[in-house]
């Protein structure tokens, strides 16, 4: 019988290919009802992690994001030195950790236990206004970019979820305002930082008041020096010809894309953040880059 049923079935798949119009309906319908029932499973998922106080990964969203196993790794190695020099100067007072950019708190996580399993008093503070961060050009060509601002509310309900998980919540305090006004906050109340992680808007003008403004609040004494690092950072300039560009033609593409968070380029199977990008090339920094796109600033001079 399953032979019987599996041969009409070939048929009329065989049917629908010869009428592509039939076969386009058809597979139309399919994937909108497909794509409905996936987004009432994920939400039907939220709902009860939330019920049962429970982590919601980037995973279980359409849209969701992973944190890149290479850059992990990197992070977790940075900090530890960090934590290391923090300790060997015996600087005083708590470790005070900077993130800027939080999404649903998956690096903030990740930090966040490696400084609560290091035996020293830490505080960690988060900036990210939850609003609306992608300009029309993005919306125009991802639907992803729609579906994060429409649902950037329940992020924040979901990020506060997960960091109420955490161990270390008591040492967390969330500053919900765009960057630029949570960085001067701080620096107003003469705030100084033993590490910076910036992953926010990655449009030029806000990597650049981001990284600029991290310059400012970070310490930087001639004994002990803090670190500035971030996400994204997965092309150089002078990484042109891995996407097929003269230098002339990266520059050119970079100044037009200020307003732009993602590239990607399919043939190369290689995309890049061109306001990261373009920043770091406008600078005389010692930036360390890596294959992951997790940067940090190595020898940090007077601001």
């Amino acid at each position: 019988m399953s032979n019987i049923n599996s041969e009409v079935f070939k048929l009329l798949k065989n049917i629908l290919k010869k009428n592509k119009f039939i076969f386009y309906i058809c597979k139309t319908i399919k994937n909108y009802f497909l794509s409905k029932w996936i987004r009432y499973s994920q939400k039907r998922t939220i709902q009860n992690k939330l019920y049962f106080r429970k982590k919601i990964d980037e995973k279980f969203l359409y849209y969701g994001f992973q944190l890149n196993p290479k850059r992990k790794i990197e992070m977790e190695s940075l900090l530890k030195n960090q934590i290391n020099s923090f300790k060997n100067n015996k600087t005083k007072g708590n470790f005070m950790f900077l993130e800027i950019g939080s999404f649903l708190g998956e690096s903030i996580e990740l930090f966040g236990n490696i400084l609560n399993n290091s035996e020293i008093d830490f505080t960690i503070i988060s900036i990210d206004p939850y609003t609306k961060y992608n300009s029309e050009k993005d919306e125009q060509k991802a639907e992803m970019y729609s579906e994060i601002n429409a649902s950037i509310e329940n992020n924040y309900l979901y990020f506060l979820n997960n960091i109420s998980l955490t161990p270390w919540r008591e040492n967390f305090i969330h500053i919900r305002q765009p960057s630029e006004n949570g960085l001067n906050m701080l620096k107003n109340l003469n705030l100084e930082f033993d590490f910076i992680y910036i992953d926010g808007n990655h449009q030029y003008k806000y990597i650049k008041s981001d990284y600029e403004l991290s310059k400012l609040i970070i310490k930087n004494s001639s004994k002990y020096k803090g670190i500035i690092s971030g996400d994204d950072f997965e092309l150089s300039i002078s990484q042109h010809s891995e996407i097929g560009l003269s230098k002339v033609e990266m520059t050119e593409l970079l100044q037009k894309s200020k307003d732009v968070d993602f590239i990607g380029f399919r043939e190369f199977k290689k995309g890049f953040h061109p306001g990261v990008t373009l920043h770091f090339s406008e600078i005389n920094d010692d930036i360390i880059k890596t294959e992951s796109g997790f940067w940090y600033l190595n020898n940090l001079r007077g601001t």
